[in-house]
């Protein structure tokens, strides 16, 4: 799962490269179970993700600029992870990893689309 993370957060970070050049940070998004039935597995994306995060910032960030990593609990089910993407999008990343359940995946996606972007692709507030 590690690599996973690490190759997940690779590609954002690639991805925002071109969108991030008047801020200081990069916000990406981890939308996961937090609490609930899968909250042992959504602490574990969103703690690797920040592991991730920080080996990252060690060594300058990403295009000299640091990465923060924003949180939302999607609670596993399909109304919260509508509300995370909402949430996400109006909070600026750049990009989201997440989420652990193909429900709440899908009631994100229509969200993500809206604000310019689709799966695996960044999008501009």
């Amino acid at each position: 799962m590690f690599s996973k993370l690490t190759v997940s957060l690779a590609a954002c970070s690639m991805l925002v490269s071109a969108s991030v050049a008047a801020t200081n940070v990069i916000k990406i998004g981890v939308q996961a179970p937090i609490t609930g039935q899968y909250a042992n597995e959504g602490q574990s994306i969103d703690n690797g993700v920040k592991l991730i995060v920080d080996q990252y910032n060690a060594k300058g960030g990403v295009l000299g600029k640091k990465i923060e990593v924003v949180t939302c609990d999607d609670q596993g089910t399909a109304q919260q992870a509508a509300i995370c993407a909402k949430k996400l999008v109006n909070e600026g990343v750049k990009a989201v990893i997440g989420s652990y359940t193909s429900g709440a995946t899908e009631a994100a996606q229509t969200t993500y689309n809206r604000a310019g972007g689709t799966s695996n692709q960044r999008w501009h507030k």
